[in-house]
Parts: structure tokens; C-alpha cells; sequence
């Protein structure tokens, strides 16, 4: 209900949202570079790198998320999507 409930928020194109479902996104963004670099972290060099890809594997996730919010992805669907991308995306 949540996922269905910020797909709304952010195809309704309020104002008064988008501050709300902008920072939504960049916390989606941050727990996804958090789990990339794990506990260690990564020489500063490679912040700039991840924070893109970690950028890009969100808009991955919400794409795949808005194709099941509207019936087209199932659940497990949409977990291989990002996890395909993620492999792509980081070569493993």
C-alpha cells in the first residue's frame, strides 16, 4: 500500500509533494549505496561512482516497482529486475 501510495504522490504532480517524494528517492538512493560499500566504506576516488550507479539501480527499482503497482511485474519479478541490473551494473 505504501509503494502504491508514493506512486500516486509522484504521478500526481502536486508541488507540495514533490519535496516529500524527492527525498523518498534519495533515501531509497542512500540505503542502496549503503549496502553496496558495506561496513568498510571505499577510497573517495569511488564515492562519485556509486553514488551514479546507486542512482540509477533506484530508477531501476521504481520502474519495476510502477509495472507492479499497475499488475504487470509480480513481486519476484520485480526482485530480479533490480537484481539483473545490479549485476550488469556492477559486473558480477
Amino acid at each position: 500500500m505504501l509503494a502504491r501510495a508514493i506512486l500516486r504522490a509522484t504521478a500526481s504532480g502536486q508541488p507540495e509533494l514533490t519535496e516529500k517524494v524527492a527525498r523518498f528517492h534519495g533515501a531509497i538512493t542512500s540505503q542502496i549505496k549503503k549496502a553496496m560499500i558495506g561496513r568498510n566504506g571505499r577510497p573517495t576516488a569511488e564515492a562519485e561512482r556509486d553514488e551514479a550507479t546507486a542512482v540509477v539501480l533506484e530508477q531501476v527499482w521504481f520502474t519495476a516497482l510502477v509495472g507492479w503497482a499497475g499488475g504487470i511485474h509480480g513481486q519476484d519479478e520485480v526482485i530480479e529486475k533490480v537484481r539483473t541490473a545490479g549485476a550488469l551494473i556492477l559486473e558480477k
